[in-house]
């Protein structure tokens, strides 16, 4: 344990208080360092400011190590955990809980983010974490909301299943959200904002889509936006959220008419909104809409009929049974109050609806479908409200408090016995721990029978009329004993209860309910009506949110036992995972750096439980560490450890304690573990430690300069020694030279005076026959000489391309010149024959390939860096792909395919992404998707231009119905136009290649010139008078 873990770990206080916690919380704090351990837990405050500590130097870090061994950080949550499902092969969960402004939603990606960066990697796995990662964009527009705590605060609930194979890649992923706070839809609070969705649909949509939604892009034009005066947030920027949550929904999968579904629906609920009610002037419990023109926009976008829609907003259908049991519908019209209800129920209906289909399609494009038969592994994120205390309480904070009460009930047992399963795995006693038991309170919410939920549920199913009144008065009946419950007639004389309220002591503190709206926010029902017209829409997706079965009338679920069934899945889910935590803390209500609120986080600790948690955590031994960690920690300690200990670890701990003088009452050893009771003995240990560190560094630093030095002395010594002996080879080498010349000058001398002597007497015996032997025999002598220094020189080169022939000598010779060049011509073709005949089909394919990329386009700029690169046949893998099997009837083979963007025909200046494939019969246009666009065999295209610059740009001149075809390709252009024309001309078509700056184009209507133009920046397409100019980067 470093002096770090000393200060960041709440179970090493040495006085365990309220007062001890919050400062040691807050010293961190100031010091930037937001995350706080209780043993395994992370306490994350928020900073309100970017930090240096989320970059991937910090991933790579964190990665693989043991919690302890740094500084507390929220990856180590993420990395034991993902470690124990790879190592261990189980299922785990990380619970984050916080309340509003916490930074949940941070932390959660954060998370996310960690285990994508620390998982396998591949084109499909990393095609599967962007689909995980990307879900987050638009959960968070279309659930999240700007508060007056905080400006990105989710309205909703959210754990997330990250599905793992057991190599621990990701392969999918599926959501469960949990109450939504729809009732924002249309009545957000003063200084708040609706959901994010909606101002960034205004705010970022281009101007043709709002005119299909009928939207304009001012907020105050509609009614449910400009109710709490605040409509625009500094930190998020309209356009560039629309922008991203328009890219996430295409990395997702979602199609044209599921995008449109979710659009059309958002517009839907604005217009909703400024519907405009007036009394019938004959009959005031009849009512007529004054804007018939906004139904008439609602009807159209929903795919509903108008006269429907009407009748649907204006009336309810009520079933009468006679005696005879024959039903009869009753059309019986709403009054002014009953209609605005309806207006506001149908549009939180709505887009409740709508974000629990956009959840279910995202589920569906994340699933994991495949069953190889391999075991799959699950870390489920869990990021949920926390504990809410207002001036006014009302439904929401009774239902987001009882999951909170659930959630400690399970976070303490847990606990508890993760701790007694330690103690018993080492044979330790186990002492029983005190602490705050809250299933009472639990049991006073959510009991089958006299609880909370289920005196709520018996007075919104009785008959007659209901009230939230009689609703209070049955629980002052039925649960007025209960210790954890009190109202104003439990406690008369306690004033702050008010007569439409009731108190429950919950484990974070007391909170006061008003019962108010309790009864209509538990049945929260649409009109059958308005559900049947929503079913009658021409949207299959719209249809699937309201379903309709006339064969079973059966009364929905309330609110609250759809929350309450929910709560029990969720724990019963978490119970069979191994769990871990991240507390989160909200410093201060201003949203500000620096500033750190201590009765606000006093308060955050106590409802999050993180005093009690601590002395549990604390209980019996505040201090743990194998054997073989303790030692290999503070074997320097003592001289029988160090440098290495070769005996039992538990003797090993037990010389290094008795030589530091810790007494053995004061620890204790478990099977495989050391514990220590006190925290200030590990303090004197990391100090000793640290004394001992200076010393050793001391004794090595000498040792280590010691060696330094001696061995720059030796190599000094050897170096001198090394150039002594040089300079004397050198010498003597020198001296025996001029010797052996001087004895080679005195030979030749006198060889020569002989000759000279004897050349007289010699010359007149020789006949004149002679001179053409003698002659003879010099030239052969001198072309055997020029073999064999040709035979030698080829040999010696690496290749015979790169032969280094002695031409200096033989290639102006007066004899020899013409033999010679004859020779090297004959070396080059017989093993230019031997090189092709080595080459296999495949190599001889792709020289024919950049052969031809040269004739054609050896003037083009880009050409000599094409030279460079290794050409790619199926740079996509398209002949692996099932979907272009079913494009591709005639299964020729794929030559070539590449991305490209395709220039619109009439526009030049719009591009479309698209993807390439040329086969062996015919050109293909595809979609990303893999969907046909365009197929054009060989004998259509007439001729291929591109400009000799270094741009990707391929015009096709075709006898196409469409005209001509313009794409561009920035890194395949040369290579690509080479492929499709020897594919061409093995079919028997030669397609003429133009390399120029001045191009034509067709688009049936004109042939327009096109005119390639150096510029600067990216390439550009700028249509003048009578031409058309692309700008292309030098």
């Amino acid at each position: 344990m470093t002096e770090e873990i000393e200060v960041s770990d709440f179970v090493m206080m040495s006085d365990i208080t309220e007062e001890t916690m919050m400062d040691l919380l807050k010293e961190r704090f100031n010091k930037d360092k937001i995350y706080t351990l209780i043993r395994d837990v992370v306490v994350s405050v928020n900073p309100y400011k970017k930090l240096n500590i989320y970059s991937q130097k910090e991933i790579n870090r964190y990665k693989g190590k043991n919690i302890y061994e740094l500084p507390p950080h929220i990856y180590t949550v993420a990395d034991t955990a993902f470690l124990n499902l790879r190592e261990q092969g189980k299922d785990q969960c990380i619970i984050i809980s916080g309340e509003s402004g916490a930074g949940k939603t941070e932390a959660s990606k954060l998370i996310m983010e960690y285990i994508a960066a620390v998982s396998g990697s591949s084109a499909e796995i990393d095609k599967v974490k962007d689909k995980l990662l990307e879900s987050n964009p638009i959960l968070e527009a279309f659930g999240n909301a700007k508060t007056t705590r905080n400006d990105n605060s989710s309205r909703f609930g959210k754990y997330m299943d990250l599905e793992f194979d057991f190599l621990g890649n990701p392969i999918g992923g599926h959501i469960t959200t949990y109450l939504l706070e729809k009732s924002r839809v249309v009545n957000p609070a003063k200084e708040e904002r609706t959901f994010h969705i909606f101002y960034h649909l205004l705010g970022g949509a281009k101007r043709d889509l709002l005119d299909k939604l009928h939207l304009s892009n001012k907020f105050d034009d509609y009614e449910y936006l400009k109710k709490s005066d605040c409509t625009i947030v500094p930190s998020l920027e309209d356009k560039t959220q629309f922008e991203n949550i328009t890219k996430a929904l295409d990395c997702i999968g979602f199609t044209e008419d599921e995008k449109s579904t979710l659009f059309n629906c958002i517009a839907a609920v604005l217009h909703i909104g400024n519907l405009v009610y007036k009394a019938d002037e004959v009959d005031d419990e009849k009512v007529k809409i004054q804007n018939p023109d906004v139904c008439s926009t609602i009807a159209e976008l929903l795919g509903v009929k108008v006269e429907d829609l009407v009748n649907a907003l204006t009336y309810r259908t009520v079933i009468d049974k006679n005696k005879s049991s024959n039903q009869k519908n009753i059309k019986v019209p709403l009054n002014l109050e009953k209609a605005l209800s309806c207006q506001d129920t149908l549009a939180k209906t709505l887009y409740e609806k709508l974000f629990l289909w956009l959840v279910s399609c995202i589920n569906r494009k994340i699933l994991h479908g495949k069953d190889d038969g391999s075991p799959k592994y699950v870390i489920g994120v869990l990021d949920i409200y926390g504990f809410e205390i207002f001036k006014e309480n009302g439904f929401e904070q009774f239902t987001i408090n009882y999951c909170n009460e659930k959630l400690q009930q399970l976070f303490i047992e847990l606990t508890l016995k993760s701790e007694q399963e330690e103690y018993n795995n080492e044979g330790i006693k186990w002492e029983n721990v005190d602490y705050f038991n809250n299933k009472e309170i639990c049991d006073l919410i959510e009991n089958k029978t006299g609880s909370i939920i289920a005196l709520l549920n018996e007075e919104c199913r009785r008959p007659g009329e209901k009230s939230d009144k009689t609703f209070l008065d049955k629980l002052n009946t039925n649960v007025k004993n209960n210790n954890f419950f009190d109202s104003r007639e439990k406690s008369r004389n306690n004033k702050d209860i008010g007569m439409n309220m009731f108190k429950i002591k919950h484990y974070a503190g007391d909170v006061i309910y008003t019962i108010d709206g309790f009864i209509e926010k538990n049945n929260d029902l649409l009109y059958n009506d308005i559900s049947f017209v929503l079913n009658t829409s021409s949207d299959p997706a719209i249809r699937e949110m309201f379903p309709q079965n006339m064969d079973n009338l059966k009364t929905p679920e309330t609110i609250s036992t759809q929350f309450k069934n929910s709560m029990n899945q969720l724990i019963k889910n978490l119970t069979t995972k191994t769990p871990h935590y991240i507390r989160c803390i909200k410093p201060n209500n201003k949203k500000e750096a620096n500033l750190f609120d201590d009765e606000l986080c006093l308060h955050q600790c106590k409802y999050l439980g993180l005093l009690e948690n601590i002395k549990v955590r604390r209980a019996g031994y505040c201090y743990r560490k194998e054997f073989s960690k303790f030692i290999e920690r503070f074997k320097l300690l003592c001289k029988e450890t160090w440098p290495n200990w070769r005996g039992k670890p538990e003797e090993g701990v037990e010389i290094i304690l008795k030589k530091v003088g810790i007494s053995p009452d004061d620890y204790c050893l478990g099977k495989t573990k050391l514990f220590i009771k006190k925290p200030q003995l590990i303090f004197s240990l990391e100090d000793a430690r640290n004394e001992k560190e200076n010393d050793i560094a001391t004794i090595i630093r000498a040792r280590w300069l010691g060696y330094t030095y001696r061995k720059k002395f030796k190599n000094d010594i050897y170096n001198i020694i090394l150039v002594q002996s040089m300079i004397r080879s050198k010498w003597e080498v020198l001296k025996f030279r001029a010797i052996i010349s001087k004895a080679v000058l005195i030979q030749k001398i006198w060889r020569g005076y002989i000759t000279r002597k004897n050349l007289k007497k010699e010359y007149i015996k020789y006949p004149k026959y002679c001179v053409k032997v003698i002659s003879d025999h010099w030239k052969y002598y001198k072309s055997r000489k020029m073999l064999n220094e040709m035979k030698d020189v080829s040999k010696k080169a690496s290749n015979w391309r790169s032969v280094q022939w002695p031409d200096n000598v033989y290639a102006n010779h007066r004899y020899l010149k013409d033999s010679y060049q004859i020779l090297k011509k004959v070396h080059d073709r017989i093993n230019a024959k031997k090189y092709r005949k080595s080459l296999n089909p495949e190599r001889k394919d792709y020289l024919e390939w950049k052969c031809s990329a040269m004739d054609n386009f050896k003037s083009k700029a880009s050409w000599a860096d094409s030279a460079k690169d290794k050409y790619d046949n199926d740079g996509l893998k398209m002949s692996e792909n099932p979907k272009w099997k079913k494009i591709c009837t005639d299964n020729s083979k794929v030559v070539q395919s590449f991305d490209c963007t395709k220039f619109h025909r009439r526009n030049l200046k719009k591009e479309v992404p698209r993807k390439f494939v040329v086969t062996e019969n015919d050109l293909y246009l595809i979609t990303t998707g893999i969907g046909l666009k365009d197929k054009m065999p060989f004998a259509n295209i007439k001729e291929i231009g591109c400009s000799t610059k270094k741009d990707g740009v391929i015009i096709f001149h075709t006898s196409e119905p469409k005209g001509d075809l313009m794409i561009r390709t920035d890194n395949k252009c040369i290579e690509a136009v080479s492929q499709i024309c020897l594919a061409a001309k093995k079919k028997g078509n030669n397609i003429k290649v133009t390399v120029s700056d001045n191009q034509n184009f067709n688009n049936t209507k004109a042939t327009t010139p096109v005119e390639f133009a150096n510029g600067s920046g990216k390439l550009t397409v700028n249509a003048g008078k009578d031409k058309i100019v692309v700008s292309v980067p030098q």
